[in-house]
């Protein structure tokens, strides 16, 4: 039987959810409800559950047939089934995923899939060359991406995925990269949005007070759309849900305030309800 757990408030115990997440036709949409699952189980300790339910996630995720996004969430099912210690499925998974990179054309997704099946590699395989192999090759893919903004934002998720096989010197100088690069991005809106994610990404590898000066110079970026009301405002927002993420609760409350009196300024309906419905949502 999967997953014992008892349901809580009210709720559908685990055997149910995977149940139900067993009917999803979509197979992405499948195989990302099992992980969810799957990440569930295994904090209650459901190790055996977890890794069956994983199991079912990569035979969801093996039927996927655009291919960028069977090699993204092959290599998210390969991440959780190393987390969950599910070694041997990990192991051929991670095969899976290089087989799928190697057709895919979206060089941020293979970028991305390749540093995250790095971490799978050192992580879980115990295999420390193979990971430093992975990771310059994403680095190696992100550096094809002609659009600066896709360019630092695979660098951003890289810099994350060396800090998680505790590479702190490598992380920074990749997030490094990526801050210089994304402060070079011509489109205002575009240059706030990738510095936002930054400032979150900085904040995950642990560091705080450059994390609290990229996030400066996103909303000094933000609030210099004047042009462009409708992009301040989405920028502002997006800034707060960064922030948000990244703990800073008392900031992203002051940014969703400044959002809410430029949001309240826009006269077209059709542009200003998209972005009431989108504060609502974050408040």
């Amino acid at each position: 039987m999967i997953g014992c757990g008892s349901p809580s408030n009210g709720g559908a115990s685990t055997e149910q959810q995977y149940q139900q997440a067993l009917q999803l036709r979509n197979p992405r949409s499948r195989a990302i409800r099992l992980m969810q699952i799957a990440y569930k189980q295994n904090g209650a300790g459901e190790t055996a559950s977890a890794q069956t339910t994983v199991e079912a996630a990569a035979q969801a995720a093996r039927t996927i047939e655009p291919i960028h996004e069977k090699a993204e969430t092959l290599a998210s099912v390969a991440y959780a089934a190393g987390t969950v210690r599910a070694v041997n499925l990990a192991s051929q998974l991670v095969k899976e995923v290089r087989s799928a990179v190697e057709q895919v054309e979206d060089l941020q997704v293979a970028a991305g899939a390749l540093a995250k099946i790095a971490v799978v590699y050192g992580k879980h395989l115990d295999k420390a060359v193979l990971a430093d192999t992975y990771l310059k090759q994403a680095e190696e893919t992100a550096a094809k991406i002609e659009a600066p903004e896709g360019r630092a934002e695979a660098l951003l998720a890289i810099a994350g995925r060396r800090h998680e096989l505790d590479q702190t010197e490598e992380a920074t100088r990749v997030a490094r990269e990526a801050l210089e690069l994304a402060r070079t991005i011509e489109d205002p809106r575009r240059r706030a949005d990738t510095l936002a994610e930054a400032g979150l990404r900085y904040r995950k590898i642990d560091q705080a007070e450059q994390s609290r000066a990229v996030f400066d110079e996103a909303e000094k970026a933000a609030e210099a759309l004047t042009n462009d009301q409708v992009s301040r405002c989405y920028a502002l927002l997006n800034l707060a849900e960064k922030l948000k993420d990244a703990g800073e609760a008392a900031r992203a409350k002051s940014v969703l305030a400044k959002a809410e009196t430029e949001i309240y300024k826009i006269n077209d309906p059709g542009e200003k309800e998209p972005l009431l419905n989108k504060l609502n949502q974050m408040l």
